[in-house]
């Protein structure tokens, strides 16, 4: 099968296929390659080579449990925080985390950045500084 190729999975009528799609990783695969496409059309490099982490902190709804909320103290929001890693140049998405509010940004690199290079050898060039 060619590099660019991919094989959608098989299914009938009426059947929602994105928990498939997504437990196979072909949303992921679909992402990168158009992340790829898009820094070429730019001129750069297809991978990154500097990142930039931040978070945003989300209000709770009533219907959101309470084990997977927190209080964040800086912005007095009871609920969730997204933790992106963007490429620092085009602000272009490489991963998300998304946690009880109270989790800091610092918490949460220590589990964003070592997934960063070994989730499929993802942007290895990438490097910490």
């Amino acid at each position: 099968m060619a590099r660019d190729a991919v094989r959608l999975p098989r299914v009938g009528p009426r059947v929602c296929v994105l928990p498939q799609v997504v437990a196979e990783g072909l949303a992921r695969e679909f992402h990168d390659r158009l992340r790829r496409r898009v820094r070429a059309a730019q001129g750069r490099d297809v991978e990154p080579t500097a990142a930039i982490i931040d978070s945003q902190s989300v209000k709770g709804a009533a219907s959101v449990p309470a084990a997977s909320r927190g209080f964040d103290g800086g912005k007095k929001i009871n609920g969730r925080r997204r933790h992106v890693i963007t490429d620092s140049l085009l602000g272009l998405l490489l991963m998300v985390l998304v946690t009880a509010g109270n989790i800091t940004d610092r918490q949460a690199a220590r589990v964003l950045l070592p997934q960063l290079h070994t989730v499929q050898e993802d942007h290895p060039r990438v490097g910490a500084g």
